[in-house]
């Protein structure tokens, strides 16, 4: 959320910028500070994109550690504590857990 107030007040100042310049005689003041904003844009566009890959990678990591668990709480429920594999709940656990592995 926060990035998304820095990139509009950027792209607004950029837009302002130009207006600016267009009815002005600081062209070169104008062109500084557009070129300034733009880097500043381009910085916060990379750090998000940035974020959300490492996002969705550790996402997908906690994820495979959730199923080996739920597997093996499966297996030890089954071998262990003699649940049967036929019972309803069980068979939908199953199910859960194939689902996830995809």
């Amino acid at each position: 959320m926060k990035t998304h107030l820095i990139t509009t007040l950027i792209l607004i100042g950029l837009l302002t910028l130009c207006v600016g310049m267009a009815m002005s005689y600081y062209v070169l003041m104008g062109v500084m500070g557009t070129v300034i904003l733009v880097f500043a844009y381009c910085g916060v566009y990379l750090i998000v994109s940035r974020n959300m890959i490492n996002k969705n990678m550790n996402d997908q990591n906690i994820n495979e550690k959730n199923v080996k668990h739920l597997q093996w709480l499966y297996d030890r429920m089954a071998n262990v504590h003699g649940e049967n594999k036929d019972y309803d709940y069980m068979i939908k656990f199953k199910e859960i857990i194939e689902q996830l592995k995809k």
